[in-house]
């Protein structure tokens, strides 16, 4: 079943760097990021032309500002909140703690990547993961175990 997400800035430089990134679409139904994601992405990656930028229509309402998450990760969560609560592409610990308690769906770039396998755009997950860690991306042990236990490897 496709997917509608919003992302952050991480996830796609991540799947970027490991060529990754292109392989999504068929998975998608689309990827809206705001602003910030943009701009934070802009030095690294050329966004492919299934991804949408998509400016808040309200001010960032301030129990998200108080939490003092980065530009985009703050802007992500509160573009899911106008969007009533559309499903979330992050990854940092703390953004995904505080999304999950506002009831929104999240989805992590190693559950993108099990998805992936699901619907057969990639043969395994484990050389990706792999490739991930190379790059500097951080994903916890337990996080990959999981991931290659929903996967099947």
């Amino acid at each position: 079943m496709p997917l509608s997400l919003i992302s952050d800035a991480s996830p796609l430089i991540a799947l970027d760097r490991i060529g990754l990134l292109d392989v999504f679409e068929p998975l998608l139904t689309g990827l809206l990021i705001p602003p910030a994601v943009a701009q934070e992405v802009a030095p690294t990656i050329n966004l492919p032309t299934w991804c949408s930028v998509r400016p808040l229509a309200a001010a960032i309402p301030e129990s998200i500002r108080r939490e003092r998450l980065g530009p985009g990760e703050t802007e992500a969560i509160a573009l899911s909140i106008e969007l009533r609560h559309r499903s979330l592409l992050l990854d940092e610990l703390r953004g995904r703690r505080i999304a999950a308690s506002l009831g929104m769906p999240v989805i992590g770039t190693a559950g993108l990547l099990v998805r992936a396998k699901r619907e057969g755009l990639v043969g395994t997950i484990r050389p990706h993961l792999e490739a991930l860690l190379k790059t500097g991306f951080y994903v916890s042990r337990s996080v990959i175990e999981l991931a290659l236990h929903d996967a099947g490897e």
